[in-house]
């Protein structure tokens, strides 16, 4: 006869005694609960994944940011030091041509021939030709010097001359020409104005011997004077000045880069 009553407990001890029933209720709860479980597992991997995935990718971009503007700012270092030393291998350049002046328009009266010979009496009459041409351009500009611009330098004040060699053809090549001191070089240079008014076979221009950086920014300013946006410009002892008006007050501002020279020309159009 069944027992009546039997409590909760009482009934786990009976199941748990019967191996057969604990098994079968055991698959039985498999199959109920493993459904849920299974349901709740993906939906909490994926609620982690999706959390994790963020985590990643938020540590991701915090570092692939700080890497950026670490090269940025590496790069922004590296842009200045290399502008400084450009500026400090044009100044160094600057000072070993300030004994130097170029001249314009000199007429060569000897000029070496142009096809090459490998002969050792070719290669003689080479260096003779080279030698006259050095010595006729010396001849030529002591004459500029002292006839037309009425100096008196002297051959020992000339330490060398130099043909430059121009992509311009049948224009005479500039001459330059390195003084062995400074007062000569500076009486020629400051002279070179009353070339106006002398009676050369054509035209003489003395200019200073400028870096590549101040050759392009004298180019740079004269076009501006040209086009009125700058009163004048000028250079010395290899540097590059102007003036925006012509207020005898206003101080001459050296130009040191193409940017400080677009920024004077845009302050004067704001304030014009």
């Amino acid at each position: 006869m069944a027992k009546k009553g039997l409590k909760a407990d009482d009934l786990l001890d009976i199941i748990s005694q019967d191996e057969r029933i604990l098994e079968l209720l055991c698959t039985r709860l498999k199959k109920i609960l493993m459904p849920a479980i299974r349901e709740e597992f993906v939906e909490l991997t994926a609620t982690q994944s999706t959390e994790l995935k963020k985590t990643i990718e938020k540590s991701s971009e915090d570092l692939i940011a700080k890497f950026c503007n670490t090269q940025s700012q590496r790069i922004t270092d590296l842009e200045l030091e290399n502008q400084q030393l450009k500026s400090r291998l044009d100044e160094v350049e600057n000072i070993t041509r300030q004994d130097n002046l170029v001249i314009y328009g000199l007429r060569e009266t000897v000029k070496i021939g142009s096809q090459r010979d490998v002969s050792q009496s070719a290669q003689q009459d080479t260096f003779q030709s080279a030698h006259q041409v050095g010595q006729s351009d010396v001849t030529a500009i002591l004459d500029l010097c002292n006839i037309s611009l009425g100096l008196q330098v002297r051959e020992s004040d000339i330490s060398f001359t130099y043909r430059i060699n121009g992509k311009t053809k049948g224009k005479e090549r500039p001459v330059l020409v390195r003084f062995v001191n400074r007062t000569a070089r500076n009486a020629v240079y400051a002279a070179r104005k009353t070339l106006k008014h002398t009676s050369l076979s054509g035209p003489v221009f003395i200019n200073e011997h400028l870096t590549k950086l101040n050759s392009q920014l004298f180019a740079k300013t004269r076009g501006l004077v040209k086009e009125k946006l700058l009163h004048s410009t000028w250079t010395r002892d290899g540097l590059v000045y102007i003036r925006l008006t012509s207020s005898i007050s206003e101080r001459p501002a050296r130009i040191s880069s193409l940017q400080k020279l677009e920024n004077l020309v845009s302050d004067k159009g704001t304030l014009s």
